[in-house]
């Protein structure tokens, strides 16, 4: 696989995006804290940080921060899972959202996506440099500190598009890099120590 296409990216977003299988009732997600490997994590949400704990509600603009020893798993009722891995920020901007859109802000690290086939509506992480359309599946997304960004892809597919305007589709064991500048690398298969890197990261159930 190879980038395939020259499109015109507005914005740097990953679309994680699922399969409609069923119809969906209209009722709010709820999506909580389940587990936090580390004693530094932090929760910004109505207006003051705090500790992040297990049981603590992610409210709209949520932001969240690990430190470098720490990672932290949410978990929404309708089956979506969010794993932060070690030194990551990220604003959970409207990850409850079905009506108007599930977004999240991805500023530096690590983030594990697990999307269920059954949940109808998307899901939109917004890198720097990079974006991508996912259908079920289990997928991490990297945000270097110095501008990149990497997607890789463990089950299932996703289309990404680099800020350079080149467009790929990814499969299982597949990942693509992209640059401070939005210029993407060819989409390769990972190999055992880069995944194993990654994984490490995000730690709970992706070792």
């Amino acid at each position: 696989m190879r980038f395939l296409s020259r499109l015109r990216a507005p914005c740097c977003a990953i679309a994680l995006m699922t399969i409609p299988c069923a119809a969906y009732s209209a009722e709010t997600v709820s999506c909580d804290v389940e587990a936090v490997d580390g004693a530094d994590a932090r929760l910004w949400a109505k207006g003051r940080w705090r500790e992040l704990e297990p049981g603590a509600n992610i409210p709209r603009d949520a932001i969240v921060v690990t430190g470098d020893d720490t990672r932290a798993k949410i978990a929404c009722s309708d089956g979506l899972v969010l794993t932060v891995g070690l030194a990551t920020e990220i604003n959970l901007e409207s990850v409850a959202d079905r009506d108007q859109g599930r977004v999240a802000q991805l500023i530096r690290g690590v983030l594990g996506v697990l999307s269920p086939r059954r949940i109808r509506e998307s899901l939109t992480v917004r890198t720097p440099v990079a974006t991508a359309a996912v259908g079920a599946a289990r997928t991490l997304v990297e945000a270097s500190p110095k501008g990149g960004a990497a997607v890789f892809v463990r089950e299932g597919s996703v289309n990404v598009s680099a800020a350079d305007g080149s467009s790929a589709r990814l499969g299982p064991g597949e990942g693509v890099t992209v640059d401070a500048s939005g210029v993407a690398g060819p989409v390769k298969v990972w190999g055992a120590a880069r995944i194993e890197t990654s994984m490490g990261a995000l730690g709970f159930d992706w070792r």
